[in-house]
């Protein structure tokens, strides 16, 4: 009999790649806003097989705060029908004040630790095509400009075959998958760059605004990419 597997957040990229690579592997259901239009938490653990492992992919974009609540009701459903739950996080998790982004899966973390599940931390998921940060990056390195960032600024790679391989059904203990770690201005370097913009200063500035104000989401992504080393030490 296959492993079950319930993917929460089943709209995110991610977890539409880790269904795709698993669905033969795995019995496999998959819950989200968008799939399961009209049905709710509730409706969803109520029509699900007890005893299975969920795997919490939400990130609520637009009111990243409503994801602390979520999880935690999630959890809940978990320990009411004796389901395993791994929240998928991110390696800037250990680093909180680095974003608004990194603060809530620091937060989401605690929880889960808290009630005594698991979690699995990916760094900027790389993939052909591309989605998401890494997406973001490497049309960056298309243009003619050449962007600096601060010098000690790093970013960590997983790759997705990495993710998508891991076993999710048999995680015992919380686990980081990184394939490379490299600096951020050497990976945006671009020879074709006619114009090199440093974003050094600028980036210093919107992180010790972000303490003082609420950023918009692409800024507050920006800051979540422009990780310090000393950080991360």
């Amino acid at each position: 009999m296959k492993v079950q597997l319930q993917l929460f957040g089943a709209s995110s990229i991610l977890a539409k790649e880790y269904y795709k690579k698993n669905k033969n592997k795995y019995l496999i259901t998959r819950y989200s806003s968008s799939i399961n239009t009209g049905k709710n938490i509730d409706d969803f653990f109520y029509e699900k097989r007890k005893n299975t492992n969920v795997i919490f992919f939400s990130h609520i974009k637009k009111k990243p705060k409503a994801t602390i609540p979520l999880i935690q009701k999630v959890i809940d459903h978990c320990k009411k029908n004796n389901c395993q739950l791994i929240y998928i996080s991110s390696v800037n998790a250990e680093f909180p004040k680095q974003s608004r982004y990194s603060n809530i899966k620091n937060i989401c973390e605690k929880i889960v630790a808290d009630n005594c599940f698991n979690y699995v931390r990916l760094g900027i998921v790389k993939s052909i095509p591309a989605f998401g940060p890494y997406k973001a990056l490497i049309s960056l390195k298309t243009k003619h400009f050449e962007f600096n960032f601060e010098n000690n600024s790093i970013i960590y790679l997983t790759n997705i075959d990495s993710f998508t391989k891991c076993d999710l059904s048999n995680i015992k203990k919380n686990i980081t998958i990184i394939d490379n770690t490299c600096n951020l201005n050497s990976f945006m370097k671009n020879p074709n760059a006619i114009v090199k913009l440093k974003l050094g200063f600028i980036i210093i500035f919107i992180r010790k605004l972000s303490q003082i104000v609420t950023l918009p989401n692409i800024l507050d992504r920006a800051l979540t990419l422009t990780a310090f080393k000393e950080n991360h030490g």
